[in-house]
């Protein structure tokens, strides 16, 4: 497919060709800076000499800015017209709606009782099932700062 886009020209021939050379460009970047491991680093744009490289965290942004002297001079031996070098933060992206479990909401069986006993009042089918889903969402622990439930035979406090 790529081929015949590159074969047939015109835009899409012309973005593919871009996105090559921005790969290419990665590739010489990371043999320069080789303490920089290359997934931690993108080539976002070269264009009239200015070079913007993307990280995905402060701290390789950073050292990366730490190191655009040498990288200049040694994309500068390779070639490479430069006139300025930018350093951006971009964030892993993530397709919407893919959150890690780790990531994932959680909130105390009080807070979900809470949720739940609203949902039942609230008239709109599309808000009460969301509020449903939600109140499902509670932490299977215990939440430490609730009150302790009694007991159902005795009726006390334990603890």
């Amino acid at each position: 497919m790529g081929e015949w886009l590159a074969r047939e020209g015109g835009d899409f021939g012309d973005l593919l060709a871009a996105a090559r050379r921005l790969r290419a460009l990665e590739r010489v970047v990371a043999r320069c800076l080789p303490e920089i491991p290359a997934h931690h680093l993108r080539a976002a744009r070269y264009q009239d000499g200015r070079l913007v490289l993307e990280t995905d965290s402060p701290v390789w942004s950073a050292r990366l800015r730490y190191q655009t002297p040498s990288l200049r001079r040694c994309l500068e031996r390779e070639g490479l017209d430069l006139r300025e070098i930018l350093v951006r933060i971009a964030p892993e992206r993530r397709p919407m709606g893919t959150l890690t479990a780790s990531r994932s909401a959680r909130i105390s069986r009080e807070s979900a009782g809470f949720i739940r006993r609203y949902a039942a009042t609230v008239r709109d089918p599309a808000l009460r099932a969301a509020l449903e889903r939600l109140s499902g969402r509670h932490q299977d622990t215990p939440d430490p700062a609730a009150p302790c439930a009694p007991d159902d035979e005795t009726g006390e406090t334990p603890g």
